[in-house]
């Protein structure tokens, strides 16, 4: 099973918890997979970062060229769950 699935039914049976107002126990290694997926939903890069790290094009200035911008942008769409 890939970590997006578990991921995924981990957050299912948290939430199932939640509505029936019950504990969730997590194992360690559940909770160290939750941990890291929430660390990386919470960092949430901006564009701009984004299209610094990929562009080639360097010109002195701190500017990203129209292409990685663009790379850039659906990167950060993707990041916040848009369907593409």
């Amino acid at each position: 099973m890939d970590q997006t699935r578990s991921l995924l039914q981990i957050a299912d049976r948290l939430e199932t918890a939640f509505r029936h107002r019950k504990v969730a126990r997590l194992k360690p290694e559940t909770a160290l997979l939750a941990a890291l997926a929430l660390r990386s939903w919470c960092i949430n890069p901006f564009p701009q970062d984004i299209g610094r790290a990929l562009c080639s094009v360097r010109d002195g200035y701190s500017t990203v060229c129209m292409g990685c911008l663009g790379k850039a942008n659906v990167i950060h769409r993707l990041y916040n769950g848009e369907k593409m």
